[in-house]
């Protein structure tokens, strides 16, 4: 009855679209969830699988089903997972095949397509596979901010007019954007950065729905206020954003919030801050409307939760030094750290990445670099990883994860991994912190010795190789040399970084 998208056949894992990381947005709000471990994902419209395929690596006891409007991408993503050993995933072409609850369905590229009218009856029909507390995801196309970019959008369409394979148009597409990004000359300042920022944004935006959004006949963007008339319609009720600095929580603009109505709820709320923003996307999470919803986000909802930072803009010595430091949110909100104890806190998880760090955890780290803490410290740091986790600064999970962050003499490619370099078909890699990994020919090559029978030197003796048959090259003086001594300290050298690499990205498991 609904629609699934089958022109692109594959979608890249992200860290955001995990049930660790939905669990983790839905406990800020107060919302119990699921043990992860043993959850039950529905992902709609998957394609090959990609993020399910990474979600099911990372939760080996869990059930993954997939349904894909592509049967190349849904074939290729049942061998990927047999190759895989992921023997708790099935990937289905038929909606209708669908069987039992689920407590985490991501559901991808259909209420941006749905007739109007149909809306409610798409949200109730999986409302009706939901467990208890289970979550929805919902990705869709918003208005104002669609209303402003249609005239982009309908340069695209022009553009790519001739164009019949669906990834080469989704291809040209991207590139237009680009070319026309850098092309608007001065004097149209306005039209320049609208089409400089729709190219930033895009580059974010998985490929099917790149696709869904510039080239679909059958688009429908939405008000929030006629998307929560949606939910309300089949027993849901919105929770929050996949990116909750999105949601400008305590930072909503104060001239706007002085002419809303009196008494005004939610979907007032939120609706004016789409006015305010020109949002052109949601990734929104819904919850069964019987299920109690803390608006206010409360410090002490963060207790069971996970927390790790990419990193940080600033060398850790000088912020470490700086008697305030201000970290930027990706949303352009900002947070002043006032206390060596946050900092600490903060240069703790970043220095440590990948690693997740459960509040009493990131207490003890804290206390083995500055002394015991106050109760007044740990209060402190709780406070200044909150209001970090809101600004999309720190990121949070509901549980502590797989990712490896020690090496063995004999270090072991994630299996996920290994399949996906022996199919050769990907142009990325799943990580163990559900991240896609670019990868060149020597990575490859060397990640496809991690088997547990190779240590570094098998690495060093690769690297050696492929140095000798051109390959690689060594330089020294700024020249290509053939010195023996220089090539091995240089293979010895690269080895060693791209172990680490392998490490911090992920790839390896044991």
């Amino acid at each position: 009855m609904w629609y699934l998208m089958s022109e692109l056949s594959f979608v890249l894992p992200d860290s955001l679209w995990h049930p660790s990381s939905v669990a983790a947005r839905a406990t800020l709000f107060g919302v119990p969830f699921t043990p992860i471990a043993t959850s039950r994902v529905l992902e709609v419209d998957c394609a090959d699988g990609g993020n399910l395929l990474s979600i099911a690596a990372s939760l080996p006891e869990s059930t993954c089903v997939g349904v894909s409007g592509s049967a190349t991408g849904a074939e290729s993503g049942r061998a990927l997972a047999e190759a895989a050993g992921l023997g708790h995933v099935t990937i289905l072409t038929d909606l209708n095949d669908i069987e039992g609850s689920f407590d985490y369905i991501f559901l991808r590229n259909q209420f941006s397509r749905i007739d109007p009218a149909q809306r409610s009856e798409l949200i109730a029909s999986y409302r009706d596979r939901l467990s208890e507390h289970g979550i929805l995801i919902v990705d869709l196309v918003c208005q104002p901010g669609w209303g402003y970019l249609e005239p982009i959008r309908e340069q695209l369409r022009y553009h790519t007019r001739n164009i019949a394979d669906p990834h080469e148009k989704m291809l040209a597409g991207r590139q237009f954007l680009a070319a026309l990004a850098q092309s608007i000359p001065n004097g149209l300042e306005l039209y320049r950065a609208m089409a400089e920022s729709e190219w930033k944004s895009s580059m974010n935006v998985p490929d099917a729905n790149f696709a869904l959004e510039y080239f679909s006949d059958d688009l429908h963007p939405c008000y929030f206020r006629e998307f929560n008339e949606a939910l309300t319609g089949a027993g849901m009720q919105y929770l929050c954003e996949l990116s909750i600095g999105s949601m400008k929580i305590n930072q909503f603009p104060q001239a706007l919030g002085a002419i809303l109505p009196e008494n005004h709820g939610l979907a007032d709320s939120e609706q004016y801050l789409d006015f305010a923003t020109n949002r052109t996307r949601r990734n929104s999470l819904l919850c069964r409307d019987s299920v109690v919803v803390d608006r206010a986000i409360k410090i002490e909802n963060s207790s069971p939760l996970y927390f790790s930072v990419l990193g940080l803009p600033d060398d850790p010595n000088k912020v470490f030094a700086e008697e305030e430091t201000v970290l930027n949110g990706p949303g352009g909100a900002s947070v002043t750290i006032k206390t060596k104890a946050g900092k600490a806190a903060l240069l703790t998880m970043s220095l440590n990445f990948p690693k997740r760090f459960s509040l009493p955890e990131l207490f003890s780290a804290v206390e083995q670099k500055l002394g015991e803490l106050t109760d007044e410290d740990k209060s402190y740091i709780t406070e200044t990883i909150v209001a970090c986790a809101v600004l999309d600064i720190v990121q949070i999970d509901a549980n502590e994860g797989n990712s490896c962050f020690e090496l063995s003499d004999r270090p072991v490619a994630a299996p996920l991994v290994r399949a996906q370099l022996a199919t050769g078909q990907l142009p990325y890699l799943s990580s163990l912190q559900h991240r896609s990994i670019g990868y060149d020919q020597v990575a490859a090559a060397l990640l496809t010795l991690l088997d547990g029978t190779n240590g570094r030197d098998a690495l060093v003796g690769k690297i050696k190789e492929m140095i000798a048959s051109g390959d690689l090259s060594v330089t020294k003086d700024g020249e290509a040399t053939t010195d023996e001594e220089v090539i091995a300290q240089a293979a010895e050298q690269r080895a060693d970084a791209f172990l680490t690499g392998f490490l911090s990205s992920g790839l390896i498991s044991a």
